[in-house]
């Protein structure tokens, strides 16, 4: 029998694994905020009672006497949990000019805390109902990709890592999906997190995970910063067009959120302007023009997508600058080629998004 320090350390070690994999989520103040979310059916749009009532009780826990004398580390739990509550259910362009408009408020009331505010509104963009960010990176064969070459499948994105217990356990699902969605246009993608990039291979080889997967080196890698992921494994279900529809479904959930995707798309044979009525339906409260200008900007999107690749010629655009890459540790933004060592990955928004009062577009599309 161990006893002593080394028994209290053992006692202790699946509660610091759970955590790290993301049993745990990392002290996100998120029971404020449950009541109003609670029950909400996931995929269809809040009512603005509902956006209203959560807006005001984000003032109140921040006007909380604890909140004031720690707002660096309380502020942002509290909008955090804020962020959590709007990604169970869609909000509406109304709704994100009106939340958008009060974290603009809040830098006023908070200046010197204007640049945590500003992380907390761009990552408003990972939310059900906001066209996705892009990735551009490199896969385990050292091949560079990106997300937006699979518009028109339903594309699940996993972050992952074999050395995450949680992650592991998902994987007999995902090669189920492989094969239920053989011959569909459904894509799995995914991102692993793992320090060494020969053991995500081993892993992907072992499983039998024949979906292509970005290395990201770490869970401090660029994705996963660029994305907001301190929680693994975490999943975002795409729609054909770049949406994001579903957060964090995990085994056969996964399935079933495909599946009512593929059901929208199987009732809706029309297409307009590259858009399905499954589309129009997933984003009702913009205008008709609006989702055509979508299409429009998606088909720009696509010619880029072949000039990289080599099928198209780049035209000449004088003074072009270049890319903005993300490379290295967190919140390190580097301007021009990518970094030898580490694995580079490029984000950039895939279309135009909802933005949020007070988000320039050049802050909304890195």
């Amino acid at each position: 029998m161990i006893t002593g320090p080394r028994a209290r350390w053992l006692a202790l070690l699946p509660l610091f694994l759970a955590t790290a994999c993301g049993a745990g989520r990392w002290e996100v103040a998120h029971e404020d905020f449950r009541g109003t979310v609670a029950g909400h059916p996931e995929g269809t749009f809040f009512a603005d009672e509902q956006v209203d009532q959560l807006l005001a009780t984000l003032d109140s826990v921040l006007a909380l006497p604890e909140t004031v004398k720690s707002f660096r580390r309380q502020g942002q739990r509290y909008l955090q949990g804020f962020r959590w509550a709007l990604g169970k259910g869609l909000v509406t362009q109304e709704q994100s000019r009106r939340v958008g408009e009060r974290l603009e408020d809040l830098k006023a009331d908070h200046p010197r805390h204007d640049k945590m505010i500003d992380e907390q509104r761009r990552l408003l963009v990972l939310t059900p109902g906001q066209v996705a960010q892009n990735i551009v990176g490199t896969d385990t064969d050292g091949v560079r990709f990106a997300l937006e070459e699979y518009r028109g499948n339903i594309v699940v994105l996993i972050f992952s890592g074999e050395w995450c217990g949680p992650c592991r356990e998902e994987y007999p699902y995902q090669r189920e999906m492989l094969e239920r969605y053989e011959g569909e246009n459904v894509v799995l993608l995914g991102v692993n997190s793992d320090d060494e990039l020969e053991t995500a291979r081993e892993a992907k080889e072992r499983e039998r995970l024949h979906y292509r997967t970005w290395w990201d080196g770490g869970t401090n890698g660029p994705i996963s910063t660029a994305w907001d992921v301190w929680a693994w494994p975490s999943t975002f279900i795409l729609d054909a067009e770049g949406v994001i529809r579903f957060l964090d479904r995990r085994a056969e959930g996964m399935s079933e959120a495909v599946d009512q995707l593929l059901d929208e798309t199987r009732a809706d044979g029309s297409q307009e302007d590259g858009f399905s009525n499954a589309a129009y339906r997933a984003i009702d409260a913009f205008s008709a023009d609006e989702v055509r200008e979508r299409g429009r900007a998606r088909g720009q999107a696509d010619r880029s997508g072949r000039r990289r690749a080599g099928q198209e010629p780049e035209p000449a655009r004088p003074g072009a600058d270049s890319a903005v890459t993300l490379t290295g540790s967190r919140h390190r933004w580097n301007r021009g080629p990518p970094r030898a060592s580490g694995p580079p990955a490029e984000t950039r928004r895939g279309g135009p998004p909802i933005r949020f009062a007070g988000q320039s577009p050049a802050a909304a599309s890195y």
